[in-house]
């Protein structure tokens, strides 16, 4: 509620670090009660369109298998040369989908990204295991990932070469 205005629909990334703070702590108190007052919801987008879906070739290293592309929001890491057309193609989905999420009256964005979002294109299931198994080891997945990724790694046969679950 705010003073001699009612209640209103702000998103997180309006809000004061402080007052994320207190959301956070509201929520894990409230985990069934609802962030917003769907009345007081702003109203839906009729369409939304990223602004620009345009990659880039980043990096480029043949011997290392790494070839990194990069979009407005998103950095795409492959182990194999994609047609530009292709990764471009691609990149307009993952792009449309930022812009429609964030058009929502929903204030699902918080604001203040500092990493573009990363996506791992692999041509044989192999590399997955491998990407898998090195996040696995360094600890960057969360805990749920890592069981996902131990649970893969227990399907993998030698003698086919490939992931199961993949």
């Amino acid at each position: 509620m705010l003073p001699d205005q009612g209640k209103a629909v702000l998103g997180l990334a309006q809000l004061s670090p402080a007052d994320v703070d207190f959301v956070a702590k509201w929520r894990a108190a409230n985990p069934t009660a609802p962030l917003a007052d769907p009345l007081r919801l702003g109203p839906w987008p009729g369409e939304a369109a990223p602004a620009d879906i345009g990659v880039k070739l980043k990096t480029e290293d043949p011997k290392g298998a790494a070839f990194v592309y990069e979009g407005a929001h998103f950095i795409m890491q492959s182990d194999v040369s994609l047609p530009l057309g292709v990764v471009r193609d691609l990149n307009g989905v993952f792009e449309a989908t930022h812009a429609a999420l964030m058009a929502l009256p929903l204030g699902l964005h918080r604001g203040g990204e500092k990493e573009k979002y990363a996506v791992h294109f692999f041509l044989h299931a192999r590399a997955v295991h491998r990407r898998r198994r090195h996040d696995r080891e360094r600890r960057t997945f969360p805990r749920q990932h890592r069981a996902d990724a131990a649970a893969a790694a227990e399907s993998w046969h030698p003698r086919d070469g490939v992931c199961e679950d993949v």
